[in-house]
C-alpha cells in the first residue's frame, strides 16, 4: 500500500517487549505502525486503536477476496486466544478492522501487554520513513503472522 504524502506515518520506540508473549524482534514496530493526516495536532490511546483498526481495514481492502481475509483474520485471531467466542464476527469485510481492532478488548488487552502503543509523543512527530516503509510493505498475512507469533521453547 502507497500511502500519499499527505500523511504522517509513525511507530512506537522499538523498545523491547516480552518474548515470552511475542517472539518476533520488531513486532511492535511492524504491528504498531499508524499513520494520520498532517493536520492531527496530537493523538491519545483511543485514537492509536482507532488509526491502527483503519490500518488493518486497509489491508483487508487490499486483499483481492476481502471476505474470506476478515474471515481468515478472525479465525487466526480466534486461534491464538486474541479474540473471543463471546467478540461479534465481521458481517461484513468493510467493517472487519473496527471490529476486530478497535472494538476487540482482547486483543487491545495484549497490544497492551506487548506495550503498544506504548508512550505516546506529547508532539507530534514529523513522518517517520521508517513507519513509511513498514506500513506500505506489510500485507495483512505478515502482520497477522507478527501479531500471532509465539515464543518456541528454545526462546523461552
Amino acid at each position: 500500500m502507497r500511502l500519499p504524502e499527505s500523511v504522517v506515518a509513525w511507530t512506537p520506540l522499538p523498545d523491547s517487549h516480552p518474548r515470552y508473549l511475542n517472539s518476533v524482534k520488531d513486532a511492535r514496530e511492524v504491528i504498531g505502525a499508524v499513520a494520520w493526516g498532517i493536520g492531527l495536532k496530537s493523538f491519545d490511546s483511543d485514537l492509536y486503536f482507532l488509526l491502527l483498526a483503519e490500518r488493518v481495514q486497509s489491508l483487508i481492502n487490499e486483499e483481492p477476496d476481502q471476505e474470506a481475509a476478515a474471515q481468515d483474520m478472525w479465525d487466526q485471531l480466534h486461534s491464538v486466544g486474541l479474540v473471543s467466542d463471546s467478540e461479534q464476527q465481521p458481517t461484513s469485510p468493510h467493517e472487519a478492522g473496527e471490529l476486530l481492532v478497535y472494538q476487540n478488548r482482547t486483543l487491545r488487552d495484549y497490544l497492551s501487554l506487548l506495550n503498544l502503543p506504548g508512550k505516546l509523543p506529547k508532539v507530534l512527530p514529523p513522518d517517520n520513513p521508517k513507519a513509511r516503509a513498514l506500513i506500505e510493505t506489510t500485507n495483512l498475512q505478515r502482520w497477522l503472522s507478527v501479531l500471532s507469533a509465539r515464543p518456541t521453547e528454545s526462546n523461552r
